[in-house]
């Protein structure tokens, strides 16, 4: 399982640094984050936030293992420290 994540705001500008490719009604406005990510009940990610790791305009993946027994599936689930939790993309590859 890869997640992965980008901070699209910028903090020094408060306006959208991705996707700003014509007129909206509103930016966004900038605002900290915070949180963790975990995977079958398994935290992967501690204290992900875009105060040291999500850095605007750059990207940042995790990868781990997860097994699946009995057609339980894969639940991800975020859990907010500080303001809203984001993810930007998710793979998921079968390896046997």
């Amino acid at each position: 399982l890869v997640l992965h994540f980008a901070e699209l705001l910028s903090k020094n500008t408060g306006t959208d640094i991705a996707f700003n490719l014509g007129a909206r009604a509103a930016p966004e406005e900038y605002k900290a984050r915070s949180f963790d990510v975990l995977v079958n009940g398994r935290e992967v990610l501690s204290g992900l936030s875009n105060s040291e790791v999500l850095k605007s305009d750059q990207a940042v993946e995790t990868k781990c293992t997860v097994s699946v027994t009995n057609q339980e599936g894969i639940a991800v689930v975020f859990r907010a420290q500080k303001g809203e939790t984001i993810l930007n993309g998710i793979q998921l590859r079968k390896i046997r």
